[in-house]
């Protein structure tokens, strides 16, 4: 088998008589070149988004030469397309050889008796997507007596794109066309299509059924290979293998993600591929509660702990491999044991999965359909079994994969009449593809992997109710507003809550120029996609926090913000006895803006994220006030039981001595436990003035305010510091440090912020420290470098 990359590709305007044709990066997407050739601004600077909309009304043109010659040892041709964005037609030295419009499968092109040899020239005509989904959607509604006014039912749903880039409420409407994944020409005798693995596990032993998919006839070997790289059992031809005292695959937190690794050969063309050993299951069963909704892993119940993921980019060319692994290995280092691949984006790369079953993170897939209704008969119902096949085959080997869900919201918007009852169509369109496409394929291709038909999916009637399946708890940030109202969440298993924030600065230079910001300037507001209206939103933060008056109120308040939000929010959860899981609305973003995220553009963590190792450990301490009481809760969500001797102390602010003290009697919690602990009487103490704080001989550590941080009467004392070399600096405070931020120029500095309310403090930069600033809760502090 001989894999030809193609290379050497142009871009020009399609239409034009004289095209000026121009380099391009291939994978790309036409925006990235015409930033690279300076043909347009920026699109993510200002408000550009709006000043390159033309550039998605046009069509756009790519092409490439290439020299070939025949080898009577591969006999088969083809092209091979791994990812067209989106709406294409190609053609092969002037012949068309296929039409194509879906981005998020691969596409071949027979060519043998095509090609020429010496050099070929191969041509592509990308349509301008939204032109052609309007068109479509003109049709459809015509042919099915749709009315134009009915809401949520858009062009984007008419093909099959990314639907993000259509704009969202936390990105731009940069739609783009491109080659946005390699082109090759691939030659062959016989090759191996697919290799599928099942799993059986019974009597302390895994047994795979390896079968494999083949073209040019032939059989393949398989090989399979243990933990530390020994040959466990090698067959000719497709069958079973038996591992016997097995290591199993688990999450992070709860074990070792152990992978073997199982090599197939058919002909010259040799497959690889990681399996890891484990059965997981979606536990539904009616309770005191309602109904659960709680994962299985290899028998055990697990307390799913993560966020949603977003593509990491708006532009998903732009997202390689490493930037994948670096922002995977800090939702594993933030203690996340699960991530919700969000069905307005994308089925991720490749890349995406591997990484997720090396590092023990499980990964809900959602299909990509998302808050709208969708054609769902004839052949669009003919095209999502295309796409689901294509995906299915390509996943379902991985052990991070713990769930299929069908769509992102439709049925919610459907029964809550997103629009208005007067704009909701007269069924459930998207319905079949749901209900019946989709477990069709799925029965057929991975009939073992649990399926959802939506997210949220609860009881009849209203499937986000709580108490049932999983809910989207929106009620604070589409709802009532303040953050405190999550404590009335009966959510069974949350997969969606959040609360924006400000990216850091460091995001905001990827915008805008440094010097003379204005937190409610024009630059902000456009870059704030969320429909809230930003005053509204600064209006939220200052229900708890000082007025903001200057750009650095503005990141720090609103961080600081959602950090709240998400304690308050998190612990609720972990201290029911009846919800088994978060996931937080959302992880990252896909370019400098005002978000839900955790982890901005330019990659910096919020204040949110620092405090996420805490509230995701699998055993945690939270503070609940009760009136005048303070009430400590223990939680163990791990495998093993766990003793300790908690304690609760007040401490005050301005001068760190401790107020008052009390050490609690051992402890003792079994896995998937978590009770009240101890009690403090806070009669008598200053709430202004005072910290209360918790902790255990282990790593487990709780602290909160007594009062609002805008009620705080503590002046900002002057803060020590050494220099430990040119990135290290040793912070020793002589007063408690509540919601510190501190920053130095351009250096990216760990920790970025913390609560620290004795001894020292080491912060570590990635470059020489210049300019240290420090700032907490009670203002901004000196810095003493005697």
């Amino acid at each position: 088998m001989r894999v030809t990359r193609l290379e050497s590709w142009e871009f020009a305007r399609g239409g034009e008589e004289h095209p000026e044709w121009q380099p391009a990066e291939v994978p790309g997407h036409v925006h990235l070149d015409l930033l690279r050739l300076g043909c347009i601004p920026d699109p993510f600077w200002g408000e550009n988004e709006r000043e390159v909309a033309w550039v998605d009304r046009v069509t756009w043109e790519y092409r490439t030469k290439f020299e070939w010659a025949p080898d009577a040892e591969f006999p088969h041709r083809a092209l091979l397309f791994e990812g067209l964005d989106t709406v294409c037609r190609v053609l092969l030295n002037g012949e068309e050889i296929g039409a194509f419009d879906n981005m998020f499968v691969s596409h071949e092109a027979e060519v043998s008796r095509r090609l020429r040899e010496g050099r070929n020239c191969l041509h592509l005509q990308f349509s301008p997507a939204e032109q052609v989904a309007n068109s479509r959607r003109e049709e459809y509604f015509r042919r099915n007596g749709v009315v134009p006014t009915v809401a949520n039912f858009d062009a984007r749903s008419f093909v099959r794109k990314a639907q993000y880039m259509f704009g969202w409420d936390w990105g731009p409407k940069l739609i783009s066309c491109g080659i946005w994944k390699p082109v090759s020409l691939v030659e062959y005798a016989q090759r191996g299509r697919d290799v599928r693995v099942a799993q059986r596990h019974a009597s302390g032993q895994v047994v795979l059924d390896v079968h494999s998919t083949l073209e040019g006839g032939g059989s393949a070997r398989h090989q399979i290979f243990g933990p530390a790289g020994d040959l466990v059992e090698e067959i000719e031809g497709d069958g079973e293998i038996t591992i016997a005292n097995p290591v199993l695959w688990w999450t992070h937190d709860l074990g070792h993600p152990a992978l073997y690794r199982l090599v197939s050969t058919c002909g010259g063309h040799t497959r690889s591929q990681n399996i890891g050993l484990r059965t997981v299951e979606l536990r539904r069963e009616p309770d005191a509660y309602g109904e659960s909704f709680e994962f299985v892993l290899n028998g055990e119940p697990i307390w799913a702990r993560g966020a949603n993921w977003i593509p990491d980019h708006s532009f998903p060319s732009a997202i390689t491999p490493g930037r994948i692994r670096c922002k995977l290995e800090e939702a594993q280092a933030l203690g996340m044991n699960m991530l919700r691949v969000w069905g307005g984006g994308l089925y991720e790369s490749d890349a995406f999965y591997e990484v997720a079953d090396e590092l023990g993170i499980l990964i809900w897939q959602d299909f990509p359909y998302a808050c709208s209704y969708y054609p769902d008969d004839g052949e669009y119902a003919r095209s999502a079994r295309a796409e689901a096949e294509s995906a299915i085959v390509r996943l379902r080997n991985h052990p991070s994969l713990a769930l299929w869900c069908g769509n992102n919201e439709n049925l919610t918007m459907y029964e809550q009449a997103w629009g208005g009852e007067d704009r909701r169509p007269e069924r459930y369109f998207g319905e079949r593809l749901y209900d019946d496409v989709l477990p069709a394929v799925l029965a057929e291709l991975d009939p073992h992997r649990p399926y959802i038909p939506t997210s949220p999916w609860g009881g009849e009637g209203d499937c986000n109710q709580g108490g049932f399946g999983d809910q989207h708890y929106w009620d604070v940030w589409h709802g009532r507003g303040d953050w405190v109202h999550y404590a009335d969440s009966g959510a069974r298993f949350c997969s969606e809550f959040g609360f924006a924030s400000s990216p850091s600065e460091r995001c905001w230079d990827l915008a805008f120029p440094n010097g003379g910001r204005d937190p409610r300037g024009e630059v902000v507001r456009w870059h704030d996609k969320t429909g809230k209206g930003l005053d509204t939103i600064l209006g939220l933060v200052e229900i708890h926090y000082p007025r903001i008056e200057t750009f650095d109120d503005f990141v720090y308040s609103t961080q600081f913000n959602q950090r709240d939000a998400m304690r308050c929010a998190i612990e609720r959860f972990r201290r029911s006895e009846f919800c088994k899981g978060a996931l937080i609305w959302q992880l990252n973003d896909c370019w400098p803006v005002l978000s839900w995220s955790l982890i901005d553009f330019a990659g910096e963590r919020k204040a949110a994220a620092e405090e996420l190792p805490r509230l995701f450990a699998p055993h945690l301490l939270s503070l609940v006030l009760d009136g005048p009481t303070a009430h400590l809760v223990l939680v163990n969500d791990g495998r093993e039981p766990i003793a300790r001797t908690p304690f609760l102390r007040a401490v005050s602010l301005a001068t760190g001595d401790v107020l008052r003290d009390k050490v609690f009697r051992v402890a003792e919690l079994a896995p998937n436990e978590r009770r009240v602990v101890g009690s403090l009487d806070l009669g008598g103490l200053d709430p202004t003035t005072t910290v209360l704080c918790a902790a255990t001989e282990g790593p487990e550590v709780a602290w909160t305010l007594l009062c609002e941080p805008k009620e705080i009467e503590v002046s900002a004392a002057a803060v020590r510091a050494r220099s430990i070399g040119s990135e290290r600096v040793l912070l020793e405070p002589a007063t408690p440090l509540v919601d510190a931020r501190v920053t130095a120029g351009t250096a990216r500095l760990s920790p970025r912020t913390f609560t620290l309310l004795a001894g020292s403090l080491e912060v570590r930069a990635d470059s020489p420290l210049e300019d240290l600033r420090l700032r907490s809760v009670a203002g901004s502090h000196e810095i003493d470098w005697s």
